[in-house]
C-alpha cells in the first residue's frame, strides 16, 4: 500500500479523493497576512470575516462546498451556534451561503487556480472549541479536517496622546513632534487587526499624524508622532484636541447573526507653543511677553538674559536686581543701564537683553523686568530666578581652577599662602597651567541643542505626566 505524504492534516474520502488527490487549508482574519492556528490546527475567529483557504488537487470539477459543525458529529438540531455551510458553484462562479444567506462575503471571495478562498464568518456567539470541516465537490466527499473556533479579543493599549510642539513666531517651517521626544503609543493587545486613525477637527488643515488609516495588527506596537504645519504665527500659545479611533474593519457588520463591535476612540490633545523653547508666553494686552523663570550664572562671569516682545505699540522695560549687578539693558537700538523703550511693529519681535553679573558667590539673585505700555495703566513684572555657582574652577562650578582678579589683594596668613602655593603647584603638574579668569570679562557661550538654538530647553517644566488608557 503506498504511503502519500501531505502537507495538511486531514483524511481521505470518496471515491472522488484518489490517491493522487491533496487537500491544504489554511485560515486567517482577512486583514492579517498571517495564518491563524492554534498548535498547529487552522483557527476561525468569530464575528468578523476569515478566510478559509482550501487548495485541492486535482482541480473539482463540480464546484467546491464546505460544511462546518461544532464536536465530530453533525448535530441534528442546526443553528449559527452550531453549524455552516460556504459554497462556491463552478457553473455560474458565484459564492453562497445555503443555509443562513449572511456568513459569506461574496465581493471578497474568489478562485486562482486550485485555491479556493472563501471568506466566511461565524456568529459571535458560536460554540467555541473544536470544530469539523467537511469539503466536497458537488455532492461527492472529498475530505475532512479538524480546525478550532474562538472569540476575537479585542484590546488596544494608547499611552501619552497627547502632544507638545515648539514653533518658532513667524515663520512657515513644518515641525514634527518626535523632534521633542512627543510619540503617541498604540498597541494591538487583541487578537484581530484595528485600523487606527487620527481627527483633529478644525486642525486638522495644519496637524497632521504620522501612520494615520494604519491597520495595526496584533501584538503590534506602533508610534506616532504630528506634523505641524506653521502659518506665519505670532508668539502664542495654541490648544488642540481630537480623537483618535481604532476601528475593527474585519467584523461582520449589519448581519442577522452578527454583533457590531463599535469603535474605540480615545482624546487626544496638545498645544503648540509659538516661541522660543525654555521660555514661558504671557500675554499683555496688545503685548506678548516671553521671558525664562529660572537661569544659572558663575560668579565672577558677566551673562545676558533674553526677553521677546512681539505686538503693535511702544512699549518700556524697566529692570531691577537682587544680588546681582545690571551691567545694561537693550532693545530696539537703544542700550541703557536700566530701562529701555521702543515702538513694536506687527508681524516682528523684538529681542531684550540683560546684561548681569552676580555680586555674591553661590546664592540666589532676581532679576525683574517690569513690562509696561506707556500712556496706559497696563504693566507687569516679569521675574527670572538666577541660581549662583561658584568661583569659575572652584568646585561647584566645574571648570578649570581658578583665583579671583583682587586675590593677590587679599592678606593671608603664611599657613594659607603656602597652602594656595602648593594647590597651585599640583594644578599646573595636573593640568599643565593655571588659568586665571578676569573677572566682569567672560561672556560665557550658551548650550547649542539639537536644532540648533542657543537656549536649552527644560521639557520637565512644561509637559505634564502622561497616563496609560487600555479599553
Amino acid at each position: 500500500m503506498a504511503l502519500v505524504l501531505i502537507a495538511a492534516s486531514f483524511t481521505f474520502g470518496s471515491s472522488y479523493a484518489a490517491a493522487s488527490t491533496s487537500v491544504g487549508i489554511s485560515m486567517h482574519v482577512i486583514s492579517s497576512p498571517t495564518n491563524s492556528s492554534v498548535n498547529g490546527i487552522p483557527l476561525l475567529l468569530t464575528d468578523v470575516w476569515n478566510y478559509v483557504n482550501v487548495t485541492i488537487q486535482p482541480n473539482p470539477t463540480e464546484g467546491v462546498s464546505l460544511i462546518a459543525f461544532y464536536g465530530n458529529t453533525v448535530p441534528s438540531n442546526r443553528t449559527p451556534l452550531n453549524y455552516y455551510e460556504w459554497a462556491y458553484s463552478e457553473s455560474n462562479n458565484s459564492w453562497y451561503d445555503p443555509i443562513y444567506g449572511n456568513y459569506v462575503n461574496v465581493s471578497l471571495s474568489s478562485v486562482h487556480g486550485n485555491e479556493y478562498s472563501f471568506v466566511s464568518g461565524m456568529y459571535d456567539k458560536a460554540d467555541v472549541g473544536t470544530w469539523t470541516l467537511e469539503i466536497f465537490n458537488g455532492s461527492n466527499f472529498i475530505d475532512q479536517l479538524e480546525f478550532d473556533v474562538s472569540q476575537p479579543a479585542i484590546g488596544l493599549v494608547v499611552s501619552a496622546p497627547a502632544f507638545d510642539v515648539v514653533v518658532e513666531p513667524f515663520t512657515n517651517n513644518a515641525v514634527n513632534s518626535s523632534e521633542f521626544g512627543e510619540l503617541e503609543m498604540t498597541k494591538n493587545s487583541g487578537s484581530i487587526p484595528e485600523t487606527v486613525t487620527f481627527n483633529f477637527g478644525a486642525s486638522n488643515s495644519f496637524i497632521s499624524a504620522t501612520l494615520n488609516n494604519l491597520t495595526v495588527q496584533p501584538g503590534e506596537t506602533v508610534y506616532h508622532s504630528i506634523t505641524v504645519y506653521a502659518r506665519n504665527w505670532s508668539p502664542q500659545i495654541i490648544n488642540f484636541s481630537g480623537t483618535v479611533t481604532a476601528e475593527f474593519t474585519d467584523q461582520i457588520q449589519g448581519q442577522n447573526y452578527a454583533q457590531y463591535v463599535p469603535d474605540v476612540q480615545f482624546p487626544v490633545n496638545g498645544a503648540i507653543y509659538v516661541g522660543h523653547e525654555g521660555y514661558a508666553i504671557y500675554a499683555l494686552s496688545n503685548v506678548t511677553v516671553q521671558f525664562r523663570s529660572s537661569a544659572t550664572a558663575a560668579y565672577g562671569e558677566m551673562d545676558i538674559i533674553d526677553i521677546y516682545l512681539s505686538g503693535n505699540g511702544p512699549v518700556t522695560v524697566n529692570v531691577s536686581s537682587s544680588a546681582l549687578k545690571v551691567l545694561f539693558v537693550s532693545g530696539g537700538n537703544e542700550n541703557y543701564t536700566s530701562s529701555v523703550s521702543f515702538v513694536l511693529s506687527k508681524g516682528t519681535e523684538t529681542e531684550v537683553k540683560i546684561g548681569f553679573e552676580p555680586v555674591e558667590d553661590r546664592t540666589t539673585g532676581w532679576i525683574t523686568a517690569v513690562v509696561s505700555i506707556p500712556g496706559s495703566p497696563v504693566s507687569k513684572s516679569f521675574v527670572t530666578k538666577v541660581s549662583v555657582t561658584g568661583i569659575p574652577g572652584s568646585a561647584g562650578h566645574g571648570g578649570v581652577a581658578s583665583q579671583d582678579a583682587n586675590f593677590s589683594s587679599l592678606m593671608l596668613s603664611t599657613t594659607a599662602l603656602v597652602s594656595a602655593l602648593l594647590a597651585v603647584i599640583l594644578i599646573r603638574r595636573t593640568h599643565g597651567r593655571a588659568h586665571i579668569a578676569q573677572k566682569g570679562k567672560k561672556i560665557p557661550t550658551r548650550d547649542t541643542n539639537a536644532r540648533g538654538r542657543r537656549d536649552s530647553v527644560n521639557r520637565s517644566e512644561r509637559i505634564k505626566p502622561r497616563k496609560n488608557w487600555e479599553r
